[in-house]
C-alpha cells in the first residue's frame, strides 16, 4: 500500500481502484496493521517488518510522516469532493465506521478536520449553516462529522429522523476515543455525549457491536463525572436485543458450588493472569471449576487453573449458542475477573445465566448492570465507601498480599538509572496506556517543564500502535509540552522495560492509575509520584498498590501542585530522588518476597472465601 498508488489512481480518475485502494488502506488500519512501517520486535522477541504506508515510517521523522498524512489526506478529501461520488450502503457505513480513522488522519494534516468537504460540496458554510436536500446530504455529514468539527450537528433531529444511523454515527465518535485533540473537541463530545444517552431502546447493535463494547469500557478513562452513564445506556441495547437468550433465577447456593470462570484474556504472559492466577488457580481445590475463554484467550499453563477449560465463539453472531455451552456447565456461580476486554462476556454479563453471578475489577470499575449481582473487591485498603460507584453489591477482600505473578521475561538484576547534578536530560516516565494518558496528567507535565530549570525529557509507552493513534499522540504532546518528548511504541516486556530504566522517575497517570505499570517501576526500583484524586473506582489503584509493600503508600499527593512540587525537588536535587529510591529498594524486596509465596497468602484465598461466605449465608 502507498500513498503515490492512491495519488495515481485518484488523479487519473481511476475511481474503482481508488475505492478499492481506499478501503484496503482503511480495513488494514481497523484490523491493526502497523501504518508507519518498518521492522520491529514482536512479543516472543523474533523480528518482523511492517511495510507500512509507505512512505510513512517508523524511523522517518514526525514532519515527514506529517508530510505523508497531509497527502493521504489530499487524497481522501478529493474522493469525497468528487462530483461522481457514488457510495453503496455498505461503503457509507465503512466510512462512518471507520471515523476514528478519518479523525486521526485529518487531525494529523492541515486540514485539521472534514469540514471542508462539507463546505467543498456546498453542504454547508461557517456562516450559513447547512444546505442537506438529499439522503446523500446526510450521510455525507454523517461521515465528515468529527469529535474535531465547527460545524453543529443537527443531533436532536436526527435522533427523531434516523436513530438506527445516529446509533451508528455515536458509536463510531466514540470507538476508540482515547484523546480528545482539540478543544473544541471537548464540547463536541459533551453534545454527543448526551445525545447517545437519548438513542431509543430496540435498535439493532449487531453491526457495531465491537465498537459498542470499545465505548463500554473505552467510558471510564474518560474526563468527566458522567462517564459511566453511557456503560448503562449500552447495557439496555445490549438486552433489548437478545430477549430470547434463557435466565436463570437466583437461588441460593449448595455446598459445593459449581464455579464457572469466564476470562476475557488467561494467556500466562498477560497482564491479567500475572494479576489474577494466585485467586482464581485455588478454587479448583475447593469447587468444581470450568474455565470458559475464547481460542487463543488461554494457553496450556493457565487452562490447568480450573478442572476443565471449554472454547467459546468470541463473537456476537453465536452469542445464544456459546450462553447455552456455559449453561450446560450448570453453574451455580458465574465469575467474571474482569469485564470490558471482549465482545462475549460483556454481552452475556448483561443476562443471568446462573443463580450468582459476580465480577472481578480486573478493569476497575463497575458493571453499571443489575444482572451482576456480586464484585470481589480485591487488593483494596479498608476505609473509603467504594459502594457508592458500584452498581453490584460488594464482597471486600481486604488486605491482600502477594496476588502478582511477575512476567517471564523479567530482567531481575535491572535498575532505573541513578541522578546525578551533572546529568542532562533528566529523563521523566509516563509508562501507562495511551487512554489513561488524561489532558490533567499532560498539563501537570507541562508544568513541571516550565518551572524546571534542568533539560527535561518525558517518555511516553502508550503499549499499542493501532492506526495513527501514536503519530496524533505525539503532535498533541508536541503541542502541549514541547519538543523534549519521547513516544515509544509497544515493545516486548524485556525491551519495554529496558527503556524505563533508563527514565530517572515516573509520573502515575490520573484519575485513572495502573497496577502493572505500577508494578514495573517498583521492579526497577524507579521512584513513582502520582496523585489520589478519589475520583472513581479506579482512582484508588495506585494508592492501593502501592499500600501493599509501603506503610505510607509509596509517593502519593492529594493535588496537581503537591505532585509537580515533589517533581521539581527531585529534578533539582538528586540526592532527594536516590533517597526515593532507596525507599522504593524497601517496596520492591517487598513484592518480591510476597509473589514468591503468593499461594501461602491470603490473595490465594479471597475469591475462595467468597464464595464460601455466600454458600453459607
Amino acid at each position: 500500500m502507498t500513498i503515490a498508488s492512491l495519488e495515481k489512481k485518484l488523479f487519473t480518475r481511476d475511481d474503482a481502484g481508488f475505492k478499492k485502494e481506499l478501503f484496503d488502506i482503511l480495513d488494514a488500519m481497523e484490523k491493526g496493521n502497523p501504518v508507519l512501517g518498518g521492522e520491529r520486535m514482536t512479543q516472543q522477541g523474533s523480528a518482523h517488518r511492517s511495510p507500512g504506508i509507505y512512505p510513512l515510517h517508523k524511523d522517518a521523522s514526525f514532519f515527514d510522516n506529517q508530510n505523508a498524512v497531509q497527502r493521504l489526506a489530499t487524497c481522501i478529501t478529493g474522493f469525497l469532493c468528487s462530483p461522481k461520488l457514488e457510495l453503496e450502503t455498505l461503503e457509507i457505513r465503512k466510512l462512518i465506521f471507520y471515523k476514528t480513522h478519518l479523525t486521526d488522519i485529518f487531525y494529523l494534516s492541515d486540514f485539521g478536520n472534514l469540514d471542508h468537504v462539507m463546505a467543498y460540496r456546498d453542504l454547508w458554510s461557517a456562516n450559513g449553516g447547512f444546505q442537506l436536500k438529499t439522503d446523500a446530504d446526510v450521510f455525507m455529514l454523517m461521515i465528515c462529522w468529527t469529535i474535531n468539527s465547527e460545524m453543529e450537528m443537527p443531533f436532536e433531529t436526527l435522533l427523531e429522523r434516523i436513530p438506527q444511523e445516529m446509533l451508528y454515527t455515536l458509536t463510531a465518535v466514540f470507538y476508540q476515543l482515547e484523546q480528545i485533540q482539540t478543544h473544541r473537541g471537548f464540547d463536541n463530545f459533551e453534545k454527543a455525549f448526551d445525545a447517545f444517552l437519548k438513542l431509543p431502546e430496540g435498535l439493532d447493535v449487531s453491526l457495531c457491536a465491537i465498537m459498542l463494547v470499545n465505548i463500554w469500557m473505552g467510558c471510564s478513562y474518560w474526563e468527566t463525572p458522567r462517564r459511566h452513564e453511557i456503560k448503562r445506556k449500552i447495557n439496555g441495547l445490549i438486552r433489548a436485543k437478545y430477549p430470547e437468550i434463557k435466565e436463570v433465577p437466583s437461588r441460593a447456593l449448595p455446598e459445593k458450588p459449581r464455579v464457572a470462570i469466564l476470562v476475557e484474556r488467561y494467556r500466562s504472559d498477560h497482564a491479567m493472569y500475572r494479576c489474577y492466577h494466585a485467586r482464581i488457580a485455588p478454587l479448583k481445590n475447593h469447587f468444581v471449576t470450568a474455565l470458559f475463554a475464547a481460542k487463543g484467550d488461554v494457553d496450556d499453563n493457565s487452562r490447568q487453573d480450573a478442572h476443565q477449560f471449554v472454547e467459546v465463539d468470541g463473537g456476537v453472531e453465536n452469542l445464544l449458542k456459546t450462553a447455552k455451552k456455559i449453561q450446560q456447565f450448570q453453574p451455580d456461580v458465574i465469575i467474571y475477573p474482569s469485564l470490558g476486554m471482549n465482545i462475549w462476556t460483556v454481552f452475556l454479563s448483561n443476562f443471568h445465566l446462573a443463580p450468582v453471578q459476580i465480577m472481578g475489577y480486573g478493569h476497575p470499575a463497575s458493571a453499571m448492570s443489575e444482572i451482576i449481582d456480586y464484585g470481589f473487591l480485591s487488593g483494596y485498603f479498608e476505609g473509603p465507601d467504594y459502594q457508592r460507584w458500584c452498581t453490584e453489591r460488594l464482597i471486600p477482600c481486604y488486605g491482600e498480599k502477594g496476588h502478582t505473578t511477575l512476567h517471564p521475561q523479567l530482567d531481575g538484576d535491572l535498575r532505573t538509572a541513578h541522578l546525578d547534578i551533572d546529568d542532562s536530560p533528566v529523563r521523566v516516565a509516563i509508562n501507562s496506556s495511551l487512554m489513561k494518558i488524561s489532558d490533567r496528567a499532560l498539563q501537570v507535565c507541562k508544568l513541571i517543564q516550565d518551572n524546571s530549570t534542568r533539560p527535561l525529557e518525558f517518555h511516553f509507552f502508550p503499549a499499542h500502535n493501532r492506526g495513527f493513534k501514536l503519530p496524533a499522540l505525539y503532535r498533541k504532546l508536541l503541542q502541549t509540552i514541547g519538543n523534549n518528548v519521547i513516544v515509544h511504541e509497544p515493545q516486548p516486556y524485556g525491551e519495554y522495560m529496558r527503556h524505563l530504566a533508563r527514565c530517572h522517575f515516573a509520573i502515575g497517570t490520573f484519575p485513572f492509575g495502573g497496577t502493572n505499570t505500577n508494578i514495573d517501576a517498583m521492579l526497577l526500583q524507579q521512584p513513582k509520584i502520582y496523585l489520589f484524586p478519589n475520583e472513581d473506582l479506579a482512582s484508588y489503584t495506585d494508592a492501593n498498590d502501592f499500600m501493599r509493600y509501603d506503610t505510607e503508600s509509596g509517593f502519593v499527593h492529594s493535588t496537581e501542585l503537591e505532585l509537580v512540587a515533589q517533581a521539581i525537588i527531585w529534578i533539582h536535587n538528586p540526592n532527594e530522588l536516590n533517597a526515593a529510591r532507596e525507599r522504593v529498594r524497601n517496596m520492591r524486596s517487598a513484592l518480591i518476597e510476597s509473589s514468591e509465596h503468593a499461594r501461602e497468602s491470603n490473595a490465594a484465598m479471597s475469591y475462595v472465601d467468597g464464595i464460601r461466605k455466600l454458600a453459607s449465608a
